[in-house]
């Protein structure tokens, strides 16, 4: 059995998404974007592929890294470590590896070692990930980052990682940095960010929000400089003798964009569309995918516990039948369309706890197209 600081779920990764790099008769070409699951799996050797990386820890133990991203949205994609000297069913592993920032074809990755040192960050490695490029011929590369110091500490939503473009002047100074391909960096106290309120909220019932506002919140700017934004409230009741749970009645989302003005502050958000879930509950299908209760038929749209909108090619949320479930679903949702698209079941649910942010959203597939020779 995992010990208390690796859930048992994480020791068994999902099967899809593996298949990189196997040809067939008519090549089928990586998704130019997925879904991709923040907590690592565990796994053997085997499931090595085109994309294994491998490098050290700060003790010299061998750590592999293996992209599984083969799977399109909706299924959520996921990251598998391997380490031949480190066992994760016992307590070698203060947790499960995390991907806490990721751009283009790179990803960065917090692991930290000894099942006691769970909230001890200063012993945490940081390794970045970046993938193969086939037109140059260069492999997959693992690089472990200095680490900044025992007195340098950040949370997960406190930085980021980009490439090093010299010639930009808008990036503070880099906590870490590789001159010749990317630059991490937090947020310094001396920063000037500009403020962009947001658009007022929706207002509809009553909420229910977590503490993380990604939970029902999500923001991003795209390549013609708009910044869109999507916001997910839920008209809810609280059931009278459970008190950790509610009844969900209706739920709305609603999506924004504005184009930032580079001499002033102003940011004029346009509504661009809002969407009730009783407006298209009629085209929800009749059966969830491997919902398992055969006397109970599937709740309706408006009924299932919903969150973590994620702004993408496809609107997608996260909804379960309770909360509380060890089973969820991603739910595609077309806004523009207003139509919903096949659900998938989410695998890494019984590793999260309630409807929390668990996946992000990345274009690092768009750089693992298959390679002759490769598996």
């Amino acid at each position: 059995m995992a010990q208390m600081g690796i859930m048992y779920a994480s020791l068994y990764p999902p099967v899809h998404g593996r298949s990189l790099g196997k040809r067939k008769r008519r090549q089928r070409r990586m998704p130019r974007w997925v879904l991709l699951d923040k907590l690592a799996y565990f796994s053997d050797a085997d499931v090595r592929n085109a994309t294994t990386a491998t490098s050290k820890t700060r003790e010299g133990h061998e750590i592999q890294v293996t992209l599984c991203t083969a799977a399109r949205p909706p299924l959520v994609s996921y990251v598998c470590i391997h380490s031949p000297t480190l066992n994760p069913k016992t307590d070698d592993f203060a947790m499960e590896p995390q991907i806490i920032a990721a751009h283009d074809d790179l990803l960065l990755i917090r692991l930290i070692l000894g099942i006691g040192n769970r909230f001890t960050v200063s012993l945490a490695d940081y390794f970045v990930y970046q993938a193969a490029s086939i037109d140059d011929d260069i492999p997959p590369s693992l690089t472990r980052i200095t680490h900044p110091g025992p007195m340098i500490t950040f949370t997960n939503h406190e930085v980021t990682i980009l490439h090093n473009i010299p010639e930009a002047q808008d990036i503070d100074e880099p906590l870490i940095s590789n001159k010749q391909h990317y630059i991490i960096t937090t947020l310094s106290p001396a920063a000037t960010p500009r403020n962009i309120p947001l658009p007022p909220p929706l207002k509809q019932g009553k909420v229910i929000s977590g503490a993380d506002p990604k939970d029902v919140r999500d923001i991003a700017v795209d390549l013609q400089g708009h910044i869109n934004f999507v916001e997910l409230e839920v008209d809810a009741l609280r059931h009278k003798t459970d008190r950790t749970g509610y009844i969900s009645q209706d739920w709305t989302v609603a999506k924004w964009s504005c184009c930032i003005n580079s001499e002033s502050d102003d940011c004029l958000w346009h509504m661009d569309y809002k969407l009730n879930a009783s407006d298209i509950s009629h085209l929800m299908p009749p059966q969830l995918p491997n919902y398992c209760h055969p006397t109970k038929p599937s709740p309706t749209l408006e009924r299932l516990h919903v969150g973590h909108p994620l702004l993408s090619l496809d609107n997608n949320g996260m909804a379960k039948v309770d909360h509380r479930d060890y089973k969820a679903w991603v739910i595609p949702v077309d806004m523009r369309k207003r139509l919903i698209h096949e659900p998938a079941v989410f695998e890494g649910a019984p590793r999260t706890l309630g409807i929390s942010h668990t996946y992000i959203q990345t274009t690092i597939s768009n750089y693992l197209q298959p390679v002759p020779g490769h598996r």
